[in-house]
């Protein structure tokens, strides 16, 4: 996904931090409280892809699942890190854009009942942008398809290509939704949904260019 996103999105490999070895619950804090405040500025494309586990407490909430996180339902707001809590530390942030892409994997038992997180808390006058889907923690990521998951597959090929219906070189937010989700549909039936919410509500807006294209 590095590779992906410097290749594909064209953002310069020393502005692509990657946490590949899995992070704790306080560095994720530290990160999005702290540090990312002073890498970003007012001309910053922030870019946020999280792929891992996912949980639901009694309350609803959904939360990320750091490597020293618990699923057990009454410790979960204690060593996991809430969803909500990243929307409003990336709303604060002064950047020119956001959007986060959140692959999701849950407990099989609760992957139809984990609410997609969608939208963003606290006040931001640029545009963000929230790219999830949910799967069960049994999928097979050993499978020959490869070591992702059937979203991040179909999301990678429409951004290299697939998904400029036009064939304008261009990829709108629109054609990006469109895609993924007429093959996600076509894969695996009635199987998750990926959702795809933007703040300022255009769909119609440079997404990005395909790998090539000027």
């Amino acid at each position: 996904m590095k590779t992906f996103f410097e290749r594909v999105l064209r953002i310069p490999a020393a502005d692509v931090k990657l946490f590949s070895a899995g992070v704790s619950r306080n560095e994720l804090v530290i990160l999005f409280a702290q540090k990312l405040a002073s890498a970003v500025d007012s001309r910053t494309d922030l870019y946020l892809f999280y792929s891992g586990g996912a949980v639901v407490d009694a309350d609803g909430d959904s939360y990320l699942v750091p490597e020293d996180g618990s699923n057990t339902r009454h410790l979960v707001p204690q060593t996991c890190y809430r969803v909500e809590d990243l929307y409003a530390a990336l709303s604060g942030l002064r950047v020119r854009s956001r959007t986060i892409i959140l692959d999701l994997r849950v407990p099989l038992a609760a992957a139809q009942t984990v609410p997609l997180p969608s939208g963003t808390t606290g006040e931001s006058d640029s545009p963000t942008t929230v790219i999830s889907c949910i799967w069960p923690d049994s999928y097979d990521l050993t499978a020959p398809e490869g070591a992702h998951s059937p979203f991040v597959r179909e999301f990678a090929v429409g951004l290299r290509g697939g998904a400029d219906d036009d064939g304008d070189g261009k990829i709108t937010l629109a054609e990006i939704r469109d895609y993924v989700g007429e093959h996600l549909s076509a894969d695996n039936g009635a199987g998750p949904a990926a959702t795809f919410w933007t703040s300022d509500g255009d769909y119609d807006r440079l997404f990005a260019r395909v790998a090539g294209e000027e």
